[in-house]
């Protein structure tokens, strides 16, 4: 898995971040989560949004609208710490 992205966010700032997964398997339970700041206090990084782009060819026939995201809110204050994409049992036919 390669996870690209900016290292560093300037304040007031945002940054998009892109997760390329290599799933070998026939068949796999698929879930993706990005977790702002630990142990942050002050709220400084607040997860927007999540979202499923695109899929390699032995995944071409899932349902990219079945990963759909959950935002939880920071129960300290403003914004959300975590952003999560559907757990679902994906079958890759192109080993079959």
């Amino acid at each position: 898995m390669n996870v690209t992205g900016p290292s560093t966010i300037e304040v007031c700032g945002s940054a998009v971040y892109t997760v390329d997964a290599y799933i070998p398997h026939p068949a796999a339970q698929i879930t993706f989560e990005a977790i702002g700041a630990i142990n942050e206090t002050d709220n400084a990084i607040s997860i927007c949004s999540a979202s499923m782009v695109n899929t390699g060819a032995g995944y071409r026939c899932l349902d990219k609208n079945l990963f759909y995201p959950t935002v939880n809110r920071n129960p300290n204050g403003k914004g959300n710490y975590r952003a999560n994409l559907l757990n679902i049992d994906a079958v890759n036919k192109s080993k079959i």
